[in-house]
C-alpha cells in the first residue's frame, strides 16, 4: 500500500514538474519571438497559455502583442485583464493609458477614489483561495487556543483570551477578503467594445443617440433588456448599447469567448 502511494506522489510530482517546466519553455519561447518583432507568434503562443489561474504578467503581455499588431480593442481588453488582477500597478495602468489614446474621441475616465485604490489592493494582493486558506488556519489556531483556555484539550493557558479573539478576528477578515476577492476578479458586470457602437438613450433602435462610442472603450453594466444593456461609461455617463458590441471580461482563455 505504502508503495502504491508513493508512486502515485512520484506520478503527481512528476507530472507537475513536466507541466511547469513546458509553461516556463513556452514563455521563453514567446519571449523571443516578441523580441523578434514576431508578434503573431507571440500572441498565439501567450493566448494559449492562459487559464483561470493565468498571472497577470500574461495578460501584459498579450496586451504588447495586440499592441503592436495595432489591435487597440484586443490590447486593451488584455490590459484590463491584467489590471484586474493587479489594479494598482503602475505599468499596466500606463500601458493602458497609452493605448486609450489611440481611439477616436475617447471617454476620459474619472479618477479612482483613494479608499476604492486600498479596497482593491487589499482583495487583490492575494488570491481568493490564499485567503481562504490563511483564514480557516488562523480560526482553528483560535479555536485550539480557546479549547486549551477552557480545558477542553490538555496543555498551558498561558495565552491571553483577547489574543486569541484577535487571531479568531483576523482569520475572519481574512475570509471574508477570500470572497469579496472572488467576486470582483471573477464579476461579470464590465465589457470592453469590440466594435463602434452608438450609446443610446434608451433601449430602442429609434432612440436619440446620445454618443458615438469607440471600439476599446469600457463599460460597466448595471441593466439588461433583451439585446440592449444599460450601462456607465468611465466618466459615469450613462445609456443603452446592443449586447453584441460587448466583449465580458474574463480570466479565461479569450478565443473561447
Amino acid at each position: 500500500m505504502k508503495r502504491i502511494q508513493l508512486l502515485l506522489l512520484f506520478l503527481f510530482v512528476a507530472s507537475f514538474e513536466q507541466a511547469y517546466c513546458s509553461d516556463q519553455d513556452a514563455e521563453r519561447t514567446a519571449s523571443t519571438l516578441y523580441n523578434n518583432h514576431q508578434y503573431q507568434e507571440a500572441l498565439d503562443l501567450w493566448t494559449k497559455m492562459v487559464d483561470g489561474s493565468s498571472s497577470a504578467g500574461l495578460f501584459f503581455n498579450i496586451g504588447l502583442a495586440q499592441s503592436r499588431l495595432h489591435h487597440s480593442p484586443e490590447a486593451i481588453y488584455a490590459y484590463e485583464q491584467a489590471l484586474r488582477l493587479c489594479p494598482l500597478n503602475s505599468k499596466y495602468q500606463k500601458a493602458l493609458k497609452e493605448e486609450r489614446k489611440k481611439l477616436d474621441n475617447p471617454v476620459i475616465p474619472l479618477t479612482l477614489f483613494f479608499l476604492e485604490r486600498w479596497y482593491l489592493g487589499w482583495i487583490t494582493c492575494l488570491r481568493p483561495g490564499a485567503w481562504a486558506i490563511l483564514g480557516l488556519l488562523l480560526v482553528i489556531i483560535a479555536v485550539v487556543i480557546y479549547l486549551l483556555q477552557i480545558g477542553a484539550i490538555p496543555g498551558k493557558r498561558e495565552i491571553p483570551k483577547s489574543v486569541t479573539w484577535g487571531i479568531g478576528f483576523v482569520g475572519l477578515i481574512f475570509i471574508v477578503s477570500s470572497l469579496l476577492s472572488y467576486g470582483h476578479l471573477y464579476r461579470q458586470d464590465e465589457g470592453i467594445l469590440m466594435n463602434t457602437c452608438e450609446l443610446k438613450q434608451a433601449s430602442s433602435a429609434e432612440s436619440p443617440v446620445l454618443r458615438s462610442l469607440s471600439a476599446g472603450e469600457k463599460v460597466r453594466i448595471k441593466d439588461k433588456i433583451g439585446e440592449w444593456n444599460y450601462v456607465a461609461l468611465l466618466n459615469l455617463d450613462y445609456g443603452w448599447i446592443k449586447s453584441d458590441c460587448i466583449k465580458l471580461i474574463s480570466l479565461k482563455n479569450t478565443t473561447n469567448q
